[in-house]
Order: structure tokens, then C-alpha cells, then sequence
């Protein structure tokens, strides 16, 4: 087991308030003030614990995203293992591949830029608590994807600017760059397979 952070500005990290309160604290912290949340980057922080939360994140709002899908079509579609599994396991796969690839692309933009990067673990991290956005999953409505889509940036646009000490402006076209491309190499592999 990794070793909290007892100087993070991100409940989840420290360790205290316990499995489930961390999570709200953390989903909460970073949606309400995302400017304070990144403020304390640490450099040298310990990752394992923002991939673990994003892992969190992913499969709960995945799974309750099937629920959701489930409940509200008419009439319902078949209850398999094959529905059950591309809910739970291809969908929370597509969504960390879609992260990764962000990051990748929003590295090479940060170098594009002109900055030096030493490490990647800001980014990581950045990226990780913006899945705080996905608890708007919890309201059953196709609406709320914009929501969450303006939350997410929201989010990791102060992550990039609190991490990388660079101007909203350019936080935005990191994001700009590496949020658009990947959906558009999804359309196109999803087109070509």
C-alpha cells in the first residue's frame, strides 16, 4: 500500500476521512474549487492514489451509466453477460484509453508551447481529479453530458494552470488539443473497424 500525503490539498490523498467520505470531499473540493485544489501541486507527488481514484470514478459512473441506459429504454434490452461486461469492462477501457491519450497529447502541447516539462505527475494528476466530473452521472438525463463536459474542462484547465504556473489562455489550448482530438480518432477508427 502507498503512502498518503499528508500535506495535499486533496482530501482523498491524506488518507483521513475515511473510503467513501474522501471520494464526496475530493468530488467536491474539485468541482466547487478547482483554483485551490491544484494550488499545493507537488511535483515529486506520489500517483498511485490519483490513478486509483480515477479508476474509482470510472468503473462507479460507468456502472451506474449502464444502470441508467438499462432502465430507461423501452422496452428493455436483453440483460446479458456480453451487455453486462461491455458496460463494465469495454466502457471504463475506452475511458482510460481516452485519458491517456489526453495526456500524451497535452504533454506534447505543454512542450509545443515552450515549456519543460521535468515530470509528468501534475498532468496525471490534473487529469485524474477531473474525473470528479463524472458524479453528474447521477442524474438520469442526456442534458447533463454538456454539464460535465464544461465541468471536466473547467477543471483541468485550473489543474494546468496551478501545475505548470502557465496563463489560462494556454491552459485552454492544452486542453483545446488534447480533449478534441482524441473523440475524433475514436470516430474514425469507430468508422473504420
Amino acid at each position: 500500500m502507498m503512502p498518503f500525503d499528508k500535506k495535499s490539498s486533496i482530501d482523498w490523498e491524506k488518507g483521513e476521512s475515511g473510503f467513501i467520505k474522501s471520494i464526496f470531499l475530493t468530488c467536491f473540493r474539485v468541482l466547487t474549487s478547482p483554483n485551490k485544489s491544484f494550488a499545493n501541486v507537488n511535483n515529486d507527488c506520489n500517483i498511485f492514489w490519483p490513478i486509483v481514484f480515477a479508476i474509482i470514478m470510472i468503473v462507479a459512473f460507468s456502472t451506474i451509466g449502464m444502470a441508467w441506459n438499462y432502465f430507461y429504454h423501452n422496452p428493455f434490452p436483453p440483460l446479458t453477460l456480453e451487455y453486462i461486461l461491455a458496460h463494465l469492462l469495454y466502457l471504463p477501457g475506452m475511458i482510460i484509453l481516452s485519458v491517456v491519450l489526453q495526456l500524451l497529447l497535452a504533454s506534447f502541447c505543454l512542450i509545443l508551447i515552450g515549456l519543460k516539462i521535468k515530470s509528468l505527475k501534475p498532468l496525471i494528476r490534473v487529469y485524474s481529479y477531473a474525473m470528479s466530473a463524472l458524479v453528474f452521472c447521477l442524474i438520469p438525463s442526456a442534458l447533463i453530458v454538456p454539464v460535465m463536459f464544461v465541468w471536466y474542462t473547467i477543471i483541468i484547465i485550473y489543474g494546468i494552470h496551478n501545475a505548470f504556473s502557465i496563463t489560462k489562455f494556454h491552459s485552454f489550448a492544452v486542453l483545446l488539443f488534447s480533449v478534441l482530438i482524441p473523440p475524433m480518432v475514436a470516430m474514425l477508427v469507430r468508422t473504420f473497424i
